[in-house]
Order: structure tokens, then sequence, then C-alpha cells
């Protein structure tokens, strides 16, 4: 295994259909760790099954998927758990739990038996991380969406918070349902997290938000790749409009010197 592949997780010409639909169709993605890949597309482009077919919570129909070089499926799950956190569209939670114990439940693939003074001690940093230190007792239930989507950023922060070499963290829209100044603070800590060695692949719909904050962009159009590599190389007028079928001018970002793209 050379070191590229030690420290990645790659989807390898993958093709997956659901009910004699084609949903993704001979694709190949490569997240390393230490770096952001936003995946944009329109509705329906196929984000939400390639984040879940990289997870391994679907199984390609062709292709494959393979984590720090060996196949997803030869992963022990609890061991999966420690290497890859995933935070979906939504999470349900039905029960009345308090705040800091939703979060500790990120820590569940690391404790034997009863939780440690460590454990409590990462679930308050990812707390802290994520801007919800002072909902700590609060009852899950009567929070925001917004509070609550925070809440779960904490508890995948918390599941791969200690663990040692490559990680890789899985978001699907992380953003939908924060107001803006959250929107910038959870995708700046995505970006610190880059800076510990984790692999961060992000689903967003805010093309200027994977501008300011990705490293590499992929764009899927019906199940394909349309485009892929640097918010610069990836961010142009023909190839946003061919992907979303929206024309745009792309101009320069005043302060943050990425690309800047305004719908016309």
């Amino acid at each position: 295994m050379n070191h590229r592949e030690e420290n990645s997780l790659c989807l390898e010409n993958a093709t997956v259909a659901v009910g004699g639909k084609c949903l993704l169709e001979k694709v190949s993605c490569r997240l390393a760790a230490g770096e952001m890949l936003a995946v944009l597309g329109a509705n329906g482009a196929g984000k939400s099954t390639l984040l879940k077919t990289l997870a391994g919570e679907r199984i390609p129909n062709a292709g494959e998927v393979r984590l720090r070089g060996r196949p997803m499926g030869d992963w022990a799950p609890i061991e999966l758990a420690r290497q890859r956190a995933v935070l979906p569209q939504s999470s349900s939670l039905a029960f009345p739990f308090a705040v800091e114990e939703v979060v500790m439940m990120g820590r569940a693939p690391h404790v034997a038996g009863v939780e440690s003074e460590r454990d409590r001690k990462l679930a308050r940093e990812a707390m802290r991380q994520a801007d919800i230190a002072h909902l700590a007792r609060r009852n899950y239930l009567t929070l925001s969406g917004g509070e609550q989507q925070r809440v779960h950023w904490a508890r995948v922060l918390a599941q791969l918070a200690g663990t040692e070499g490559s990680r890789f963290l899985l978001l699907d829209e992380p953003v939908s349902s924060l107001d803006m100044t959250h929107q910038h603070r959870c995708l700046e800590l995505a970006r610190q997290l880059t800076r510990q060695g984790v692999g961060v692949l992000a689903v967003l719909h805010d093309l200027n938000l994977a501008a300011m904050y990705a490293d590499r962009v992929l764009l899927l159009r019906a199940g394909k790749p349309s485009a892929e590599g640097t918010p610069e190389s990836v961010f142009t007028p023909e190839k946003i409009e061919w992907t979303f079928d929206c024309r745009v001018r792309v101009e320069r970002h005043p302060t943050r010197h990425c690309p800047l793209i305004v719908a016309l």
C-alpha cells in the first residue's frame, strides 16, 4: 500500500442503481486526509448517494469503495466508526435526551463499558467548538432546527476526537439549517479539522461557501461528474451553467481571493 492510499477514502468507478434508475454512473472520487472537498449539483444529481456510498451505507452495483487502502467491507463496524463519521441531512431523535447525552453518543465507538472522564472532556470540547456548550443541559427536543444541527455537529466531532492517523468526516448539507454566522463558523471548523489531518467531504448548495472553504470541488450532473478541481478551475460561467442550467457571472471575492458567483 502506498502513502496516497493509506491516507485517502476512495470511490472507484462506482455505479449505483435503485429500482432501475441509475443514481451514479461510473463515478470515481478521492478524498485525501487533510483536504476539504465540496460536492455540488442540482437536486437529484447524486450528491447524497455519493456520500452514502463513500460512507459504506450503500453498496455500489459496480465499482469499489476503499478506506485507507482497504475495501470498505473489510472494516469491522466499530473500527470504521472510529475512522470516519457521517453527518446526514437530517437526524431524527424522538426521545428527550439532554444535549450533552446526544453528543456523548459520538463517543460510543470508543467506550468500553462506562464513559471515562476523557470521553466526557472530549464531548465538552466538541460542544464548545460547535457553540452549544451553553445548551448542555437542555432537552434536545426543545431546540430549534439550527441548534439541533449544531448538536449533531458536536456529536460527529466527538466521534472522531482522539483517533490517531487519517480520519474522514462526511457532511451532507451541514449548514442547511444554520444562520449565516454559524454557517461560516461550522465551515471554518471543518477547515481547522483538515489542518489536523482530517479529510472532509461536504455536500453543499451554496457555491460561494464552497469557493471560500473548499480545497477542491466536484460538480455532479445527472449522476455523473461534470467538473472537478480547484474552485478557480471549476467555478466558471460555462461549467456552472452546464451543471445547474443557470447563467452566472464569476468575479473575484473582494477579501477572500476566491471566485464570487453572482446569478444573472
